[in-house]
């Protein structure tokens, strides 16, 4: 069994040279019992010879050019590079984030954790707030603290506040232009995500008067979690005021709890807290000269990115032109193939400093090296393992062919797709193919404010659904095709024939595209309870467009290769209709195909050359000089296929 290890330092078992022609990969897949505990499913590999045959139900237009190489045209020879045995990890960076800044001191919170088994030092402005520790089922069920035996809870009032006041000492008043910044962190949750917890901290003058004060919440936590509020002191500043609030929604008891209340002071921004935000950053749309920066804070804010050749040379900052939540900051003026650094910056504090890469010039014979995955969805503990698999190889950017969240809401795109990305995506742009999950609400059914959040989440050319781009030698063609897709239909007529017909695509050396829905599925697990399982799946989930469109247009314009989703497994198709090769990639981390009779829909089989089931994947691309080279990676390490093509 062949695997693939990679780390920050080193890449070992890289393969050699594929022995047959054509359709390269030939080591075997492992059976089913070699498998970890996540891939124990079956696993069945069809190897078959690929016919020069056109399916029923697609017609190859007579404008077509002959062209008399297969779909997987050659692998290395002695005169052709082998991208894969090159070992490019010299070049990689580190991407250690730096520890965060010290704090210059920390302030003393009197009876912050409440071990007083009081509220002692604390003055209650409204309601009322007591200290709390764990009881039965018979005296209320109270949940034990997170650190020692008390805690403070917000009473029984509807809406219930308490403040203490802290003096600066020497530090107070604060001088014009001093950095001086406030952190205030603590602990807090309720009981059943029902009531609303709040707190807040303020910079106060001479006789008390508030010059600037920072609230943060409604927050449900069901669990303790801690959280972090910033504040750089203003000048006359003389002490800080920290405030607890609860703020009752259900019962008679209002059960927002708190913890373990602290405040440092720092000689200038502290690290910011990535738990604290909804979304943390990711990058999308980059060019050779720009590139987007996206995040979502918990409330509405201005923030900014500052941005540079060097990490210690930021030289230039893009903000926000309102207080927002979700944030989309262009940078701009960027060199053309080139690493640049970068760094969010929002409520006086600095996230660490990540790289990026911009997209060559289009005539640049530099490496290309670049990852793709779909269907990651309701997966995100199989994401995050593949996620870390992907950053590892240091990728230049990112294809995603779809379902990117199981249905289209923004707990989703947080906890599914956006949260477990970081580490990949703050670092490697991503480009995604919108897939069916995206447009669904919680019943499985399209709906407008699904499409809408689509639009608020990504950042992409165009009209964000159908675009080209490329990067040096390689040209990508983007497709919805959640969205017509036929002759007729505005993206096929002024978008995806227009675009394929453009020097951008003609030029390259390699023409690729990605979307979710394949032509070719032969099973779909979900149809297995339905007796017609066939039209069932004909009726919404099969993709004959594809097949009558957009096969034939991507043979007339050359294009090589196509990136799908949709059908949750890996499969390769080679040669159809005649000469584009498909590769399948929708083991991103969501439920995966089992393969069983019950859920054959079609027979495709002359025309699947590989076929794997039950094994959550990515593929790892590299182009090298006239080389283009394929490796799908399973989540142990595993190389499930190879596969290699040159350049036309």
């Amino acid at each position: 069994m062949r695997t693939r290890t990679v780390t920050a330092c080193a890449c070992v078992a890289l393969l050699g040279l594929a022995a047959a022609a054509g359709a390269c990969g030939s080591d075997p897949i492992a059976s089913a019992d070699t498998l970890d505990a996540e891939d124990s499913a079956a696993v069945d590999v069809l190897d078959t010879v690929t016919p020069d045959t056109v399916a029923p139900d697609t017609e190859i237009p007579d404008t077509v050019r002959p062209d008399t190489r297969d779909a997987a045209d050659t692998e290395p020879t002695d005169t052709l590079v082998d991208p894969l045995t090159e070992d490019v990890i010299a070049s990689h960076v580190d991407r250690e984030d730096p520890p965060p800044p010290e704090p210059a001191r920390c302030l003393a919170v009197d009876n912050g954790d409440a071990e007083r088994a009081g509220i002692d030092s604390w003055r209650v402005v409204a309601g009322s707030f007591v200290a709390q520790k764990r009881t039965g089922a018979f005296a209320g069920n109270y949940p034990p603290a997170h650190g020692g035996t008390w805690y403070f809870r917000a009473g029984d009032a509807a809406d219930s506040t308490m403040e203490q006041v802290i003096p600066l000492g020497d530090d107070a008043p604060v001088a014009v232009g001093s950095p001086l910044t406030a952190l205030m962190s603590l602990w807090l949750r309720d009981y059943s995500g029902d009531d609303e917890a709040y707190f807040a901290l303020a910079a106060l003058g001479a006789a008390g008067a508030v010059l600037e004060e920072r609230v943060a919440g409604p927050f449900l936590d069901e669990d303790w979690t801690r959280h972090e509020l910033t504040l750089r002191l203003p000048e006359g500043t003389e002490s800080v005021r920290v405030r607890l609030r609860g703020v009752r929604k259900k019962g008679d008891s209002n059960d927002a709890y708190f913890d373990d209340v602290a405040v440092c002071l720092y000689d200038g921004p502290p690290r910011g807290d990535i738990a604290e935000l909804y979304a943390p950053p990711y990058l999308m749309n980059v060019t050779q000269t720009a590139v987007t920066v996206l995040f979502e804070t918990r409330r509405a804010l201005v923030a900014a990115v500052d941005y540079g050749e060097a990490p210690d040379a930021l030289d230039q900052t893009v903000t926000d032109a309102s207080a927002r939540t979700m944030h989309e900051l262009r940078l701009t003026g960027l060199a053309p193939g080139a690493r640049h650094y970068y760094r969010v910056r929002y409520d006086d504090t600095a996230l660490p400093t990540w790289d990026f890469q911009t997209a060559p010039p289009d005539d640049s014979d530099e490496r290309v090296e670049f990852v793709v995955f779909a269907d990651n969805q309701d997966g995100p503990e199989f994401f995050t393992q593949l996620k870390a698999q992907m950053a590892a190889f240091q990728p230049q950017f990112v294809l995603q062919a779809g379902d990117c969240v199981q249905d289209g809401h923004p707990v989703n795109f947080r906890e599914e797709f956006l949260g477990p990305l970081f580490g990949l995506g703050n670092h490697a742009p991503i480009v995604i193919g919108a897939g069916n999950h995206e447009t669904y609400d919680f019943a499985i059914v399209t709906s407008n404010e699904a499409r809408a959040l689509w639009n608020a989440y990504v950042a992409q050319p165009n009209d964000e659904h159908c675009f080209g781009f490329r990067w040096g030698p390689l040209f990508v063609m983007v497709i919805d095709t959640e969205l017509g897709h036929a002759q007729g239909f505005p993206q096929y007529d002024e978008c995806i024939e227009k675009t394929l017909q453009s020097p951008l695509a003609q030029t390259a050396r390699f023409r690729t595209a990605i979307f979710h829905r394949p032509p070719l599925i032969e099973y779909w697990d979900s149809v297995a309870t339905f007796s017609s399982p066939t039209s069932f799946f004909s009726a919404g989930m099969d993709a004959p467009d594809v097949r009558a469109y957009l096969a034939p247009l991507f043979e007339q314009y050359h294009v090589q290769l196509v990136f799908n989703g949709h059908n949750h497994l890996y499969q390769r198709v080679d040669a159809w209709p005649r000469t584009v090769t498909w590769l399948i990639s929708g083991g991103g981390g969501g439920g995966l195909e089992s393969g069983i009779p019950e859920s054959r829909v079609n027979d495709w089989s002359p025309f699947v050359t590989k076929q794997v089931f039950g094994r959550h994947h990515f593929l790892h691309v590299v182009i090298d000089g006239d080389v283009m080279a394929i490796e799908a990676i399973a989540m142990n390490g595993e190389i499930l296929d190879t596969w290699y093509t040159i350049a036309r």
